[in-house]
This record gives C-alpha cells, structure tokens and sequence, in this order.
C-alpha cells in the first residue's frame, strides 16, 4: 500500500507541472545492502539508484582523520546523462553530442545548474527540494552565473554529495573492518590487485579526447559508473586545501572559512591517471562551465 501511495502521489505531482510521469521504485528484494538498486522512470527514460550504507572511513593518510556517514543514502549509478538532463531541464548544454541516444554525461554545466536540475527532479519524481534557489542571475536559461543558495538537508528529493559521501561511494563502502582504512588510497574507483586502468576509467591516455556514453567501463564495488574519470563531478561543499583535522560526522560545515570555490572530484576524460584517484581533489567557482565536468546526485 505505502508504494502504491508514493506512486500515485509521485504522478500527481507531475500532473501539476504538466508532464507525464513513470515513477517506478523496483528494488531487488531483501534487506538492505551495499549496491542494491533502485530504478526511476521519467517520461521513457529511467536511471538507477545505489543504496550506499552509513559507515566510517580514513579520508587521507592521517589515521586519526576519520570520516563518519550516520546515514545511508542512494547515489546515481551513472553520471547524469544528456537524455535525462534534457528531459528534466529542457536542453541539453553538453558539448560532445556524438551519441545518438544522448547517453553521454552532462557537462558545460555550473554548479548552481546542478542544484537547479536536482530540484527539478525532485518536484517531477514527487520528492521534497532540497534547495532554495533566490536572486537567480539570469532569470531563465543557462548557465547560472549567481544565485542565492539555503539548503534543507530533512528534504528527501535529490542533491549533489557532499565530498565525504562521494569519496565513500567511490571507495566501495567498505564496512569489513570498520573504520576503512584503505579506500582513500585506491588508484582508481573499482581498483583491486592486477585491475587495469583502462577498464575502468576513461581519462587522457584512452579516452581520445571526448566523453564517452555512461556505463561504458566496468563500475566500482557498488555497481557505480565513471566514479573515476569520464567527467569531473561537482559535490555540494565549499573547497578548503586541506581538511579539517580529526574526526568528522556528516560534514561539510555550511560555509567554511569565505571559500569561493566548490569541490570536484573524479577526474576526467582528458586528466592523468594520478587525477582519477580516490583521493585526488579539484575545484570551480560555483558558475564555472566546462566540457569536462559533470554530476550525478544523491537521496538520502
């Protein structure tokens, strides 16, 4: 009953913005766990959900600087498509276009875009907005070059990471020997002993100077696509250079020390094999495009 209720609440929401929507949650059966899917279908075209675990972990190589998750969430198998961003948004700003089917990652997207389409995918799949987005510069169109910004973290529509729940999705969410210890240093998301780069990532040796359609390489220990390399992805939190000492829960803070700039992570397609490290760090003013960053989202 309670599904069939979200299902009907899901399509009435759409009918109020004027669209046709399938919302359809089929979750494997049984208890949670690391790597369970959820499905999501938005007029004919449908993206998956991992189910990430709450869990502790070594964000860098000081063992006293412990990261702690208390909640799970699910996170985008995939980065955000063009197919899925154009049906939500109402364009597609990508600059490669070489796919037919338009299953290329997103990119020549801002930050303040990203939260715009996570807010549009939460009103058109029934969800909460996560984001108040004020003072829009410019009023319609892309990209966004300002905007005023408060976030409400009990809303359960989707939104961008934040950098800890990246790094622990993209490290497999090891929860053997907690806290993990080892994630941080990985090579590359998915990597193990005698794994090849370049089955996993695609980044300046391989990917020939181009995006190349999501799902293309092998995913991660969750079932996660592209955690590395591909397209850079942007996470909800301000940039500092290094972070802060000991231990953290659910961080970020929500404005730290008058930072300008936001987290990316992941690495890209035309980035060294050294960038597409677990815990390699970039970052971009919130209103910088570029053809070589992307997002996916979360809902927690």
């Amino acid at each position: 009953m309670k599904e069939e209720a979200g299902r009907i609440a899901a399509v009435l929401a759409a009918l109020v913005l004027g669209m046709s929507l399938s919302c359809a949650n089929n979750m494997d059966p049984g208890p949670p766990e690391a790597g369970r899917s959820m499905q999501v279908t938005v007029e004919g075209i449908s993206f998956t959900m991992r189910y990430v675990p709450e869990g502790s972990f070594q964000r860098d190589g000081d063992s006293k600087n412990i990261s702690i998750i208390t909640k799970a969430y699910w996170m985008m198998e995939t980065e955000v498509t063009q197919a899925l961003y154009q049906k939500v948004i109402g364009y597609n700003p990508g600059n490669f276009k070489s796919d037919p089917q338009f299953l290329l990652p997103v990119e020549q997207v801002s930050w303040y875009d990203a939260l715009e389409f996570c807010n549009a995918l939460s009103l058109i799949t029934g969800k909460e907005p996560v984001y108040t987005i004020m003072n829009r510069t410019p009023s319609g169109g892309s990209p966004i070059s300002s905007a005023d910004v408060a976030v409400n973290v009990n809303k359960n529509g989707y939104c961008l990471p934040t950098e800890m729940e990246w790094m622990w999705a993209a490290m497999g969410a090891d929860k053997s020997v907690p806290p993990s210890t080892k994630g941080y240093d990985k090579k590359f998301a998915g990597y193990k002993d005698g794994a090849e780069l370049g089955n996993y990532v695609w980044y300046g040796v391989n990917a020939e100077s181009k995006t190349h359609p999501v799902r293309d390489r092998l995913p991660n220990e969750l079932g996660l696509y592209d955690m590395s390399g591909n397209v850079l992805e942007w996470c909800w939190d301000w940039y500092n250079t290094t972070y802060k000492p000991g231990t953290l829960v659910n961080s970020p803070d929500p404005a730290p020390n008058g930072s300008t700039t936001h987290v990316i992570r992941g690495g890209s397609w035309k980035d060294p094999d050294t960038d597409c490290s677990i815990a390699f760090r970039k970052y971009s003013p919130p209103n910088a495009v570029s053809s070589d960053v992307g997002f996916r989202v979360v809902c927690r």
